[in-house]
This record gives structure tokens, C-alpha cells and sequence, in this order.
């Protein structure tokens, strides 16, 4: 009798220990699956226009998030050309063009929000291209 108590006992003592390692293998089978699926969401890069770079330097970080949740919501791939005219650190006539329509207003109100130190009061055009491909 005694010998089927301690059976029983390390049967129980076994399933309890058990227990948390089946969980941590669950949520670690699950953090793989979503870094998996993070990994296959379209992404957002930006292509030309080195003047762009220096006038706006933070441009590609600042559009990235912008247009991150409404690139990961919509998943359509295409390449849309931007244009904007700048006057000192003022952006105006904001145009985007080509790609995937449905992008157009947030781009076109991400790019209008860019921190960009132009040089002179003297209008100064820039065009770049943004990828919106998955990766």
C-alpha cells in the first residue's frame, strides 16, 4: 500500500512540475509564430533623394511610423512617388502619386508633418520614392 501512496504521490508531484513547463512551451511556441508573422508584414522604405536626407533627416524613421499600423492594416505592396515643396522649414504642396491608392492621405499627412530644416527662404523641391513591399 505504501508502495502504490508514493506512486501516486510522484505521479501528482511529476504533473504539477509538469504543468509549467508545458505552459512556458506554449507561450514560447506562440512568441514564435507572432515574431513569424511580424517578420512577413509589409514594410515601408524610402528610395532617392539624398537632399532629402540631409534637409529631413529623420524622415525615414518619422514616415516608417507614421504610416506603420495603416501599411500592417491595409498589406498592399506598391511604390508611390512623393513630392513636396519646401520653404524653410515649412512643406507645402504635398503630392503622392502612383501605388496603392488607399495609402495617398496618410502619406500625403505624414510627409506634411516632416521636421525639415531647409537652407533659404528660396522654394526647394524635393521627390522621393516610398516601397511599401513585404519583406
Amino acid at each position: 500500500m505504501h508502495t502504490t501512496t508514493s506512486s501516486l504521490s510522484l505521479t501528482r508531484t511529476l504533473k504539477r512540475a509538469a504543468m509549467p513547463i508545458a505552459l512556458l512551451l506554449a507561450a514560447v511556441s506562440g512568441t514564435a509564430q507572432a515574431d513569424t508573422a511580424i517578420k512577413t508584414l509589409p514594410t515601408v522604405t524610402l528610395q532617392g533623394s539624398a537632399s532629402l536626407r540631409a534637409t529631413c533627416p529623420q524622415a525615414a524613421e518619422v514616415l516608417q511610423e507614421a504610416l506603420e499600423s495603416t501599411v500592417h492594416r491595409l498589406r498592399e505592396e506598391g511604390v508611390m512617388q512623393v513630392r513636396f515643396t519646401l520653404v524653410g522649414q515649412q512643406i507645402s504642396d504635398v503630392q503622392a502619386t502612383a501605388g496603392p491608392a488607399r495609402y495617398r492621405a496618410r502619406v500625403r499627412t505624414a510627409v506634411a508633418d516632416l521636421k525639415c530644416q531647409g537652407q533659404s527662404q528660396v522654394a526647394q523641391q524635393h521627390q522621393f520614392a516610398i516601397n511599401f513591399s513585404d519583406s
